[in-house]
């Protein structure tokens, strides 16, 4: 069963779909939905290609999902290569939505690129990666649907962080301080 979901902030901006990709919920770009989905579980990374849809500038760049099912380590970086992926020729993302998240204009929200060469570059997540049971996007040249033989491998292996424990380590340090407190109070009696 399909459900429809939005992401703050852009659900006014653009409309979302839902589909058989985790991650359901990013926006639509130029009537596409993702043809690309990276999924990232905390070790490997697969890379899946939606046999239906096509390039979301109707010629041949490709609109990627990322999504991290990991329960413990965010995704901070992608290392990728591919035919001409970052050959940006102007009409990223920002062509079709009008909404600017980098320089290129084919950066998603959160990201950022590093490009070597035209087929070789690093996707950054930035403001502490792609979390645990979080998702991201982005766009790049060239129909990686596989309509002009292409496909993108990861280079190397994904950078991460470790996520917060969720407020133990925290209240740890909270309870040592409360302790150096009354060690304090009692020595100076």
């Amino acid at each position: 069963m399909v459900a429809l979901a939005a992401i703050a902030g852009l659900s006014l901006a653009m409309p979302t779909y839902a589909s058989g990709f985790p991650g359901a919920g990013l926006p639509v770009i130029n009537g596409h939905n993702p043809n690309v989905q990276i999924t990232f579980d905390g070790t490997n990374v697969s890379i899946a290609y939606d046999p239906v849809e096509g390039p979301y500038d109707n010629v041949e760049d490709s609109y990627v999902s990322v999504v991290n099912t990991s329960t413990s380590s965010a995704l901070t970086s992608l290392t990728i290569s591919g035919p001409n992926i970052f050959g940006l020729d102007g009409d990223g993302q920002q062509f079709y939505t009008g909404i600017s998240y980098g320089p290129s204009g084919y950066e998603g929200p959160n990201t950022s690129f590093s490009i070597q060469d035209n087929n070789n570059g690093t996707v950054n997540f930035l403001a502490g990666g792609v979390a645990p049971g979080a998702s991201s996007w982005f766009t790049l040249e060239n129909n990686l649907n596989g309509a002009n033989g292409g496909g993108i491998v990861i280079t190397k292996p994904p950078t991460t962080t470790p996520t917060p424990d969720g407020g133990s380590t925290l209240a740890l340090a909270g309870f040592g301080l409360m302790g150096l407190g009354a060690l304090r109070r009692w020595v100076l009696r």
